[in-house]
Formats: structure tokens, sequence, C-alpha cells
């Protein structure tokens, strides 16, 4: 009973983390986390849906297909980070960091969101998107790094926001926040 609530407790903190920094670091300067937030944010700046509901509704179809991958203790565990980090996309998505810096913003955010995907990941769960993918070809093909699948789904959305928003800047600082946040998570696996 002790290790799950602290699994679950620990789950909401990455959850956290990973929602804070999008919106605080990240958003501001449309610099993508990759995966379905990646996309979700692309959907934010280009047609002001909220980055909290793309998350949730494409987190669904995924998990509805992606299901019978998972082992019988992480589905709730995902489903949880599913919902939290949906839940804390919503709640943090108006504190902005508007003393914007690339070089702060990338590096601290991707530190963030790697600390974030990787507590949700070490305790069974995730979040979603990439990390959920990510942890379904782990678990078809286990001897390649959960964090190096998260790396190779981020950089094509990553590629796809800088093609969108016409802007090199946020491609090469979406790689820069996304290689750290992958080392962080894998660290922290």
């Amino acid at each position: 009973m002790k290790k799950r609530v602290l699994d679950y407790l620990m789950i909401v903190t990455g959850a956290f983390f990973l929602g804070f920094s999008i919106n605080f670091f990240l958003v501001p300067l449309k610099i993508s986390t990759g995966g379905l937030s990646g996309v979700g944010m692309i959907l934010y700046h280009f047609f002001r849906i909220p980055i909290s509901v793309t998350v949730l509704i494409f987190n669904a179809f995924l998990f509805f297909f992606g299901i019978r991958t998972l082992p019988k203790d992480a589905i709730p565990k995902s489903i949880a980070g599913i919902l939290f980090l949906s839940l804390f996309l919503e709640l943090t998505k108006n504190f902005i960091l508007h003393d914007v810096d690339w070089v702060i913003s990338s590096v601290f955010g991707g530190i963030l969101c790697g600390v974030g995907v990787g507590l949700v990941i070490l305790r069974g769960g995730s979040t979603g998107g990439s990390d959920f993918a990510a942890l379904i070809l782990n678990r078809i093909f286990p001897h390649v790094s959960i964090a190096y699948y998260i790396l190779v789904i981020d950089t094509v959305v990553i590629l796809l926001s800088g093609i969108l928003f016409r802007n090199l800047s946020v491609m090469f600082y979406s790689v820069i926040s996304l290689y750290i946040s992958s080392k962080v998570a894998d660290f922290l696996l």
C-alpha cells in the first residue's frame, strides 16, 4: 500500500513538472516538446485549441489502441499520468515566463520535462504521447531504451514544428530542449 501511494505521488509530481515546464518555459517561444504536447502546441498557436484538450483527446485515442501492450499494473498508472498531465497543462496555462530567453527556456524546460517524464516512467506509468508510444515499443523491442524511442518520436514532431512555424530557431532550441529532456529522463531511469 505504501509503495502504491508513493508511485501515484511520484506520477502526479512528474505530471506537474511536465505540465508546468511546457507552459512556463516552452509555450512562449513555441519550443516544441515533441510528442502530443508538441502537436498540442502547434494546434494551440495556430487555432487556439488548449494544449490540455489536444493531449487528452489524442492520448485517449492512443490509449485505446495501445492498452493491450501494457502490463496490467501500468494501465491505472498511465491513466493517472495522462489525466494529471492534462489537468496540470490546464491549471498552469497562465504561468508563463515573461522575460523570455531562448537558452534559459530550452535548458530549464528540457530539465523539468525530463524530470517529469522520468518520474512517471520510473514508477511504471506514462503521460501518454511519445512516452506512451515508447513504453509500447519498449515492450515489443526491449533492447532499445525508452528514452531513445522518445527521442526519435519527438524529433519528428520538432521538425514539423520548425517547418510549420517557419522558424529555424524554434527547431534548433527544441532539439536542445529535447536532448536535455531525454538525457535527464534516461539518467532517472
